[in-house]
């Protein structure tokens, strides 16, 4: 008797769709799409970069590059802890304590971004020299890339909100409403790229990107607060 007679091989390729599997479908799909919308901001800013005078994408990128350290250890730490909190509290139905979770997680991670941020509106300028400022890279490019970086750091603040604010619909099992305000986002961050990109060339794109950051946060506080 084959695998296929014994009833194995269907199983194996094609599992049973029982309810909590396509409850973890439904929620999943949402969130599989959700998560691409940051690439595809990501690729539209690099495709009006290469529109800039040439170099304006490397200025941009080793900024980000910079960027992504206290986005990356506050706000994508605070968002991992926060989210089993949110979970066990909610199906606990203690509404009040996830609040409390949720303020406590906005208040440490304003208390240390704040300071992150006024790091690097100071000091971007010899970081991305004694970083960044050597060969073909030379100082004056360090100091243009370094305008890009107050640019980004300017939103920083929402940004690492956006991490700590998404867990309250992911604990609630609603992947949906942060597809919805990402796609929304998505085009606002657009039509500010094409808004900036003449005035301020390579730093008008992280500006729009900081535009974006804010939507995205304000949108995801109201609804979190419900």
């Amino acid at each position: 008797m084959g695998v296929r007679e014994g009833g194995v091989w269907p199983y194996a390729l094609w599992p049973r769709l029982t309810p909590r599997i396509r409850q973890l479908l439904r929620r999943m799909v949402p969130g599989l799409i959700g998560s691409g919308v940051g690439q595809i901001n990501l690729t539209v800013d690099t495709i009006i970069g290469t529109l800039l005078p040439a170099g304006s994408v490397s200025l941009m990128y080793f900024a980000d590059r910079i960027n992504q350290l206290p986005l990356g250890v506050l706000g994508a730490a605070a968002g991992t802890t926060l989210l089993p909190v949110l979970t066990r509290h909610l199906s606990a139905g203690d509404i009040q304590a996830a609040h409390r979770a949720q303020n406590r997680s906005v208040e440490y991670v304003i208390l240390l971004t704040l300071p992150a941020v006024a790091g690097l509106l100071v000091l971007a300028g010899p970081i991305m020299i004694v970083l960044f400022g050597h060969g073909s890279f030379t100082e004056h490019d360090a100091l243009l890339s370094a305008q890009s970086l107050r640019a980004y750091a300017v939103g920083l603040p929402a940004f690492i909100l956006v991490k700590v604010l998404s867990p309250a619909f992911f604990a609630r099992g609603d992947t949906r409403t942060p597809v919805y305000v990402g796609i929304g986002v998505l085009v606002l961050n657009f039509v500010l790229n094409l808004l900036f990109m003449v005035p301020l060339t390579h730093v008008g794109p992280p500006l729009g990107q900081q535009h974006y950051g804010v939507r995205q946060r304000s949108v995801s506080g109201c609804a979190a607060a419900a």
